[in-house]
């Protein structure tokens, strides 16, 4: 399974680690990120951190802008196969649309949901297969899509 270690680029260095004002909206996320867990008096874990962040805060990380400093040292390895930069970002930022949509409460019965769940499959495949596995095992949505519009309405 692909991991992103800290200190991952070829120097050893954390990609956040660098002075690029580039960054400076994604340093203020985690540090943010780590001032949550302390006002929660909690252990700030890499696991917690990551926790903390938005989706949209890892969708940006694969944004044009970090492609060379992120996405070329780093992040590419969180993929197999390794998609193109571009690629990835547009699969997750088609996933963070919906995801808005969902958590916004507005509409998305004019989506074509079977190509989002599509979507989220190899995109988690690529990321952690055995979570894939899992999501395909236990997952409601395929039998709830497959419903008459009217039997899906009683959810």
């Amino acid at each position: 399974m692909p991991t992103i270690s800290s200190g991952s680029a070829s120097n050893g260095r954390s990609p956040f680690d660098y002075d690029d004002s580039s960054l400076d909206a994604q340093r203020r996320v985690v540090v943010n990120a780590k001032r949550s867990l302390r006002q929660e008096r909690k252990i700030e874990t890499p696991s917690r951190i990551v926790a903390e962040c938005s989706f949209s805060f890892w969708v940006a990380l694969s944004a044009r802008r970090y492609d060379a400093m992120l996405w070329r040292s780093t992040l590419h390895r969180a993929f197999a196969p390794t998609p193109s930069r571009k690629a990835a970002f547009g699969q997750l930022d088609r996933l963070r649309t919906l995801r808005n949509r969902i958590a916004h409460h507005e509409p998305i019965f004019f989506r074509n949901l079977h190509a989002d769940y599509d979507r989220i499959g190899r995109l988690l495949k690529m990321m952690s297969p055995e979570t894939a596995r899992w999501m395909q095992h236990h997952s409601r949505v395929p039998s709830t899509l497959a419903m008459p519009t009217a039997q899906a309405t009683q959810f």
